[in-house]
């Protein structure tokens, strides 16, 4: 039990792990003067300057402030993969792949499409009711 618990959390962390190395994202950030205001991952900053715009004066009187500034960092994720094709194996690796399938293989058993396999099946007929009749119940 503690196992497959165990190999469930491993199987979903590595999961994780692969997702977040082949995803690439940009972090924005939008500083007034020394001050963190907005901090994103996918979308637009908030500016803070936007205020200070939005005033009724003409907006070629209006100068923005310098104290504002905008970074962003981006963080590229792994574009190179490698996929392995069954023909561009070794023989000996296309050996120990075929051995290691064929087995398991007719394991599988493929039934036709809208098969109901027990549906013309009858229960049998309930005489007594043993569970009563032995008073032997189910707690």
């Amino acid at each position: 039990m503690k196992i497959n618990i165990l190999h469930r959390i491993l199987s979903s962390v590595v999961a994780v792990l692969i997702l977040l190395s082949t995803t690439s994202f940009t972090v924005k950030k939008h500083f007034c003067g020394d001050a963190l205001i907005d901090t994103t991952i996918f979308t637009e900053v908030n500016s803070c300057c936007e205020l200070v715009i939005s005033t009724p004066l003409e907006k070629s009187e209006i100068k923005s402030p310098s104290c504002c500034k905008d970074t962003s960092k981006f963080f590229k994720g792994q574009d190179q993969l490698i996929l392995k094709n069954f023909e561009k194996l070794i023989y000996p690796q296309q050996i120990f792949w075929i051995i290691q399938e064929n087995p398991y293989s007719d394991l599988l058993e493929y039934l036709p499409k809208n098969c109901i396999p027990h549906q013309y099946y009858s229960s049998p007929k309930m005489l007594t009711d043993i569970q009563l009749q032995q008073q032997v119940f189910l707690i």
